[in-house]
């Protein structure tokens, strides 16, 4: 009689988790049962060649266990989701997500995606997921062969039950759809890691499992030694640390005042799903706001941006009140004028009192001035800002790190043109060196109006740090890529600073001082940390 055996993989991929399902699936022998519901490894950990090394093996050992079944519960994605590729045959809950992350931190899977996802679900499938990176429903995956059964009960109970033996895959059976779906994916302007994903991919049509697995190791290893992979994760690790975690869930929220800052964000909360309590001390400021309210509504409607029944939907979740006890019960109070509220609150627009967190907008940037909010308040706050499609990034006391940083980049411009050089000529310099936009890594090293703008943003970055606005140098780099100053692939001046030397930054904002004192003086800060021999 087989002895089946579960082996229990959730949480991050750390390197003590590893070492563990090595051990459990070691002595599992032939019959195992993995249940995984794990997001992969822990950002620092994303591109690390020993882990990814442990990660392979460990596929190896559970693709050699044909009587092996995953069991997919809750959100799989990256790593994690390759071990279950590896299984002879995958279950998943109604409820799971899937999804491959890979190419959002400028890589290639490395333990096998590239290689045994086409071989389940086809050339077509298999780059959609791998490239377009969207979260995949179980009756998704079931449909397109990526799991084999779902089931609304507990699926650990259906994996005991299951067949040992895998059943017949259709994955490579159609070539000339595969070799179309991969004709498709090279077409328009396709790059990078996304390029090196689709030669992966053809390589699982082409190649023995073996030979497809060494060659996207190749592929991974060449993507991780590059500063695009690099940016991206420096981009992804300081996001983690800057953004106050998920922040807590927030359902209900109460806007005290009712001038246009307090409609605007009426009505930002309603599109995003919330439930709005509107609130001022006169019966007449709260009608007009109202009024406000529905008339934005209609015209949001009448130029098709807005279904009516969505607007009835916005209408029924808007809640006027009058006084502040009509806030009591939210999870966050919103206040756009000054007033005396207990419990987790949001200054926007007026100075942050009593235990208030003051929020500064710039583009998709929430900036959270969180100095002597709790923890709780804190949570709150990036809760509200991530359900309104905001980056949230919890900065010190004092000024707005992205007001401090603009202001740095545009005096840079503007002594560009001052010396002659182009708009034009000024927007393609920065452009590709990710300044000021998303854009594309073009390679090459940056010229003297792009070192200038480098330079200019961390300088300032610096002061920041040194004014306590702006908590660490990590914390800096989020707000440049969240308020579009930088693009995430470049990881943010701090980042491009240390990339290039502290020492040599230093030594560049001494030869162009006399050109702008207040811009190009070093901050105290770069010397300090040159005299030490450290980096941001």
């Amino acid at each position: 009689m087989t002895v089946l055996t579960e082996v229990v993989v959730t949480g991050p991929l750390t390197a003590d988790a590893r070492a563990v399902l090595a051990s459990s699936i070691a002595q599992a022998g032939g019959a195992v049962r993995l249940r995984i519901s794990s997001t992969g490894f822990p950002v620092e950990e994303v591109g690390n060649a020993g882990a990814v090394s442990q990660m392979s093996d460990l596929c190896g050992i559970v693709a050699g266990c044909p009587a092996s079944v995953a069991v997919l519960t809750g959100r799989t994605e990256g790593a994690a989701l390759e071990l279950a590729l590896a299984a002879g045959l995958r279950v998943a809950e109604a409820g799971a997500l899937l999804r491959f992350t890979d190419l959002s931190f400028g890589l290639v899977p490395a333990s096998g995606g590239t290689q045994r996802l086409p071989r389940l679900v086809g050339g077509a499938d298999a780059l959609r997921l791998l490239v377009g990176g969207a979260d995949v429903t179980a009756a998704e995956a079931l449909a397109i062969g990526l799991v084999d059964h779902v089931t609304e009960d507990d699926p650990l109970a259906l994996a005991h039950t299951l067949s040992p033996d895998p059943l017949p895959r259709k994955g490579l059976r159609d070539g000339r759809g595969y070799l179309a779906a991969l004709a498709v994916a090279r077409q328009g302007d396709i790059s990078g890691a996304a390029a090196r994903m689709v030669d992966c991919v053809e390589m699982a049509l082409m190649l023995p499992l073996e030979q497809g697995l060494a060659y996207e190791r190749v592929c991974f290893d060449d993507l991780a030694a590059g500063e695009v992979s690099k940016g991206l994760r420096h981009a992804a690790a300081v996001f983690a640390q800057a953004a106050g975690g998920e922040g807590a869930s927030v359902a209900r929220v109460g806007i005290w005042g009712a001038g246009p800052a307090a409609v605007d964000l009426a009505l930002g909360a309603l599109r995003a799903g919330l439930v709005v309590q509107l609130a001022a001390a006169e019966r007449e400021a709260v009608v007009r706001a109202l009024a406000d309210v529905a008339e934005r509504q209609e015209a949001s409607v009448q130029a098709g941006t807005l279904e009516t029944a969505g607007r009835d939907d916005e209408w029924a979740r808007l809640l006027p009140q009058v006084g502040t006890s009509g806030l009591a019960g939210v999870d966050l109070s919103l206040l756009t004028e000054p007033v005396d509220l207990d419990g987790p609150r949001i200054a926007i627009g007026i100075a942050p009192e009593g235990g208030a967190i003051g929020l500064s907008r710039f583009d998709g940037l929430a900036e959270l001035h969180a100095a002597g909010a709790s923890a709780p308040d804190v949570a709150a706050a990036a809760g509200f800002a991530r359900a309104m499609g905001w980056q949230p990034v919890i900065s010190g006391s004092g000024g707005s790190v992205a007001l401090r940083l603009a202001s740095a980049l545009s005096d840079a411009v503007l002594w560009a043109e001052g010396r002659g050089i182009t708009r034009a000529d000024i927007a393609r310099s920065i452009s590709a060196q990710g300044i000021a936009g998303e854009g594309v890594s073009q390679g090459g090293e940056p010229d003297e109006v792009a070192l200038r703008c480098l330079a200019a943003l961390a300088n300032a970055g610096a002061r920041a740090i040194e004014a306590g606005e702006a908590p660490s140098a990590a914390h800096v780099d989020a707000v440049a890529i969240a308020a579009g100053l930088m693009a995430r692939w470049t990881g943010g001046p701090m980042h491009q600073a240390n990339r290039r030397g502290l020492l040599v930054l230093r030594r560049d904002l001494r030869l162009w001082q006399a050109d702008d004192v207040a811009l190009w003086l070093p901050a105290p800060l770069i010397n300090r940390l040159v005299a030490e021999g450290r980096g941001f």
